[in-house]
């Protein structure tokens, strides 16, 4: 019993345990700054309708962003960078290869998207989530043309800077 504790207590986290302000500022911040990202969404909709969306690779980038902001991989141009030319390659991909395998192009969107984070020195992990978005969601992000990249770097620089306001106010 004591051998399979210890076991069980090595592959276990490495981490403290953490406070409740350790807790609560990441979850926070992440929540006010997709708030605000929500926010920038419904106000430029008011002029420019489905000019802007949320996308799901941006909660990844809200984790970075909030709770681990000393990473490399979260860092502002990391972020914007990252996720911008992921959506790039992406639809040049697609517009390239449409009547490949949608299994080929997730695999090749998602490889070439890390490949082009680190040849930018912008390596973001969300980076590659939103590749893969991109494939999945083709049919209805395709029509989006290159206004497509909007979204990405505006929502991925207005998240990076609510965590800067954040971090600086706490």
């Amino acid at each position: 019993m004591s051998t399979e504790r210890t076991l069980w207590q090595r592959l276990g986290p490495v981490s403290a345990h953490p406070t409740w302000r350790d807790l609560l500022r990441p979850g926070l911040g992440a929540a006010i700054g997709l708030g605000l990202a929500g926010l920038l969404v419904l106000w430029v909709d008011q002029v420019y309708p489905h000019a802007l969306f949320l996308f799901a690779p941006l909660g990844a980038t809200a984790v970075l962003v909030f709770a681990v902001p000393s990473s490399p991989l979260a860092q502002p141009w990391n972020c914007v960078v990252g996720n911008t030319v992921s959506a790039l390659y992406a639809l040049v991909l697609l517009r390239s290869l449409p009547d490949w395998p949608q299994a080929a192009q997730a695999a090749l969107a998602v490889g070439g998207a890390i490949a082009l984070m680190l040849a930018c020195r912008a390596l973001h992990p969300p980076g590659g989530a939103v590749a893969l978005l991109m494939v999945l969601a083709s049919a209805q992000l395709l029509p989006l043309g290159w206004h497509l990249l909007v979204p990405m770097a505006v929502l991925s620089a207005a998240l990076v800077l609510a965590g800067v306001a954040a971090h600086w106010a706490w």
